[in-house]
């Protein structure tokens, strides 16, 4: 409707402008003037009715933003209060392939998709001091955590200077997510896509990057000593090098490096260099 207003002034301009040079020139200077007050007029009430549809639209979005941060408020405490109740009935005691386990996976993962970067973070924090997506600890069995989330969409979640040593995300979505000073340690990563994510001076002891997506992700600074890199994409990452990466890494076999070499190519290419070097 304002588009259609803005043409219609347009197109008024045009004839009014016509049509005041056509009467100057035949009735004179007065019916002119006489004709631009009644143009004028006619432009100050498009204008006002522009205004009103700009403001009544900027209402209702305002409106719709309000209700939907409602929305997401209720889903997740509802969803909160029934994880505690689960809690409180030991789920995690339950076989993982259980109805409760498999109710408790399908809302997590449902419930994510609807929320944004910022109650995402307060649902994921939730469930790890809940112990919920926690994995063995090195010499433990290794288990798989009460809720899984692989393919959970944690896109953009904001987790700046959170403390989640041993947190199981494996296989999450969690492209463009901020990680910045974030401790990873033993975390489990395997899988999991965090390409465009921050993760400045992040990490911590042997976390597990096995497979993990970091494409174009920032890792200025990031803690990756004792990493398994085996097999991640690092082409485009930031804030690392290759030679930095090789230091600090347990292994990054298979691994797609900043430069979009494979590891074992860049590798065969530094010790060739090396032994060129020495027959000089």
């Amino acid at each position: 409707m304002r588009i259609a207003l803005v043409r219609i002034a347009i197109v008024l301009t045009v004839i009014a402008l016509g049509g005041i040079i056509t009467v100057a020139a035949l009735y004179g200077s007065a019916a002119a003037g006489a004709m631009i007050t009644a143009w004028a007029t006619l432009v100050g009430v498009l204008i006002s009715q522009v205004v009103a549809v700009r403001t009544a639209t900027e209402q209702r979005e305002e409106a719709r933003r309000a209700e939907d941060q409602r929305a997401q408020d209720e889903a997740l405490q509802a969803y909160l209060d029934r994880i505690m109740e689960l809690v409180h009935e030991e789920l995690n005691e339950y076989h993982p392939l259980s109805l409760r386990r498999l109710f408790a996976r399908g809302r997590t993962v449902s419930l994510l998709w609807q929320l944004d970067p910022k109650r995402k973070s307060v649902l994921l924090q939730t469930l790890y001091e809940s112990g919920l997506i926690i994995k063995g600890r090195e010499g433990e069995e290794e288990r798989n955590p009460v809720i899984g989330l692989s393919g959970a969409d944690l896109s953009e979640v904001a987790l700046r200077e959170r403390h989640l040593p041993d947190a199981a995300l494996r296989g999450a979505d969690m492209k463009g997510a901020n990680l910045e000073r974030t401790f990873l340690a033993g975390a489990d990563l395997r899988g999991a896509n965090l390409s465009h994510a921050y993760l400045g001076r992040a990490g911590g002891w042997a976390s597990i990057y096995d497979a993990t997506d970091l494409r174009d992700a920032n890792l200025r600074d990031a803690n990756l000593y004792r990493a398994d890199l085996s097999g991640a994409n690092l082409n485009g990452a930031a804030g690392i090098t290759n030679e930095k990466l090789d230091q600090q890494a347990a292994s990054l076999e298979g691994a797609t490096m900043p430069d979009g070499q494979k590891y074992e190519d860049w590798l065969k290419e530094k010790e060739d260099s090396g032994k060129d070097v020495e027959n000089e």
